[in-house]
């Protein structure tokens, strides 16, 4: 049972409930949310908030099923980042944000990376001084914030004056290191020759590229699944560059050039707590990543 409470935040604000928040995360092993649940797990602790999470694993029916089992349960708002592509059935009754995915609803709050200028200013970045196409990987391309990934993608290769090249795109079914995977045999399908796949009892032998290629990711997984499974046929993608959004702070570590864009986590969730105690029926908050070159 919620009880009252005061608690002031560094600012000086005074929230005179306890909220119990629950928060629902499509992919824990994204870097992004286990950075921003983490975020939020203090901020909450701070505010004298509770918080709930919930992992949806990118599925619409799960994700319903944690909504439904946390309004139950009393909670006193929603933090959504959804996999749904169109408004959720649900007469809410509590404050909500939606967070990285927009729906089309327009009815509540939304905070998020600005995924069209994010992915621009990681394009240009990939474009300068480097040769070759720049090959897409990407995921979920129904979801709003693909989508605009991709028309950023879309967009840079009209200034370049290049074709968009569909056998240089790869869309996968979620952000996960399993798509990374596929997306990385794709590509070892369409685009190199001469492999000679490795028996266990065999040095593994580097494949070739038949072209130069730029390799963009929309999610941090992507590339580490396709790194990851790159791993086993040799180092052949070492002189190309990759780019992707949300890389980890040890990103610096990474084995391969790697251009990156950072969420600011803190000014987020901030924006989200922020959100979630304002009385107006809906606000849309853009907070940009900053640019990393390794």
């Amino acid at each position: 049972m919620n009880k009252e409470t005061k608690t002031k935040s560094s600012t000086g604000n005074t929230y005179k409930e306890l909220f119990t928040v629950g928060f629902i995360v499509p992919d824990i092993m994204n870097p992004f949310y286990a950075s921003l649940t983490n975020e939020l797990e203090l901020l909450c602790h701070t505010f004298g908030m509770q918080l709930q999470i919930g992992y949806s694993r990118d599925n619409i029916e799960k994700e319903e099923e944690i909504i439904d089992n946390f309004l139950k349960s009393g909670v006193n708002a929603l933090i959504i980042s959804s996999s749904a592509k169109e408004e959720l059935p649900y007469p809410f009754e509590v404050p909500i944000v939606y967070i990285d995915r927009q729906l089309d609803d327009h009815k509540h709050h939304f905070v998020s990376t600005s995924h069209s200028e994010g992915a621009l200013t990681l394009l240009r970045e990939l474009s300068r001084g480097y040769e070759g196409d720049i090959a897409f990987v990407g995921a979920c391309k129904e979801l709003d914030s693909s989508i605009q990934r991709l028309d950023a993608f879309k967009e840079i290769l009209k200034q370049g004056k290049k074709d968009f090249r569909e056998d240089i795109t790869y869309h996968g079914l979620a952000h996960s290191t399993e798509t990374g995977k596929a997306a990385y045999h794709f590509f070892k399908d369409a685009l190199v020759e001469n492999i000679d796949l490795p028996d266990e009892d065999e040095e593994i032998e580097a494949f070739k590229l038949k072209e130069k290629l730029r390799f963009f990711f929309t999610s941090y997984p992507l590339l580490e699944g396709f790194v990851t499974e790159m791993q086993k046929y040799g180092d052949s993608f070492v002189q190309f560059p990759l780019a992707s959004f949300d890389c980890p702070h040890s990103f610096e570590l990474f084995p391969y050039p790697l251009i990156c864009l950072r969420q600011d986590i803190e000014k987020i969730a901030t924006e989200i707590l922020v959100s979630l105690k304002s009385k107006n029926d809906s606000n849309t908050h853009y907070v940009m990543p900053k640019l990393l070159v390794k």
